[in-house]
C-alpha cells in the first residue's frame, strides 16, 4: 500500500499487488470484512456496496505521482469543499489533513503512528526532494 484515504462515502488506495489476483483478493477481503463489521455493529444483513470497485493501472511515474497527490489530498474536500478553486488557507488545510486519521498523509511527513507499518514508503523511489505540502498543492 503506497497511500490510502478512507472517506465517509468512498475509499481510495494506491496499491501494488504482489500477484496477478492480489488486488481483487485484497479488495474482497477489505470490503467483506468491513461489511461484516458494519452489519454486526448495526444489527443488519446484506451488502453495503452497490457497485464494484474501480481500478486504474498506474503505468507511468507521473501518473503514479498524480494519483498519490489525488489520494492524499482527497480529505481536503471535507475541510474546504472549494479548495481546488483557491478557497481556504493552504496552511490550515495542510494542518487539518495531518490531523485526519483515516488517510496515510501522515506517513509522507514522518509522523509516527501505529499505522506506519501498513504503508510502504515510496518517497525515496519516486521523489527527489522531501515531500512538502506546498508541492502537493501547487504541482
Amino acid at each position: 500500500i503506497a497511500a490510502y484515504a478512507l472517506m465517509p462515502n468512498h475509499v481510495h488506495f494506491v496499491i501494488q499487488p504482489l500477484s496477478d489476483k492480489g488486488l481483487a483478493l485484497f479488495m474482497q477481503k477489505i470490503f467483506t470484512g468491513y461489511t461484516m463489521y458494519f452489519n454486526s455493529k448495526y444489527t443488519r444483513t446484506g451488502p453495503l456496496f452497490s457497485v464494484r470497485y474501480k481500478a486504474k493501472h498506474l503505468h507511468v511515474d507521473e501518473y503514479f505521482k498524480h494519483a498519490l497527490q489525488y489520494v492524499l489530498l482527497n480529505p481536503a474536500e471535507l475541510i474546504e469543499s472549494n479548495w481546488k478553486k483557491g478557497k481556504g488557507d493552504p496552511t490550515t488545510i495542510g494542518r487539518e489533513l495531518l490531523s485526519y486519521k483515516y488517510a496515510s498523509t501522515k506517513d509522507f511527513f514522518d509522523v509516527e503512528r501505529p499505522e506506519n507499518c501498513i504503508v510502504h514508503d515510496v518517497r525515496k523511489e519516486y521523489f527527489s526532494r522531501k515531500f512538502l505540502y506546498q508541492r502537493l498543492f501547487f504541482t
